[in-house]
């Protein structure tokens, strides 16, 4: 019957790979935590910037400058627009 040999490593090796590759994956995990932070702050970027034009909408719908088109425009947009979380501003 053979017998099988197992190969031999140094222990100061295996010790260092571990140690690498555990700083290259807290490397990945703090990128990603940075990349999730960015998307996240612009997402609530877009959310603040849409909310606040369909707040202005009454008053552009409404504002004695413009034409019949335009206000027509604006109003039947605005029924259309989705409900948000704070109450539409008064006019």
């Amino acid at each position: 019957m053979a017998t099988t040999s197992f190969p031999q490593f140094d222990t100061a090796s295996v010790e260092e790979t571990i140690r690498q590759v555990q700083e290259i994956n807290e490397r990945m995990i703090e990128s990603s935590k940075k990349a999730g932070r960015v998307a996240l702050d612009a997402y609530e970027k877009a959310l603040k910037s849409m909310l606040g034009f369909q707040e202005a909408w009454p008053v552009l719908a409404n504002s004695t400058g413009s034409r019949p088109w335009q206000r027509h425009t604006l109003n039947s947009s605005r029924t259309s627009a989705p409900p948000t979380s704070r109450p539409p501003a008064k006019p």
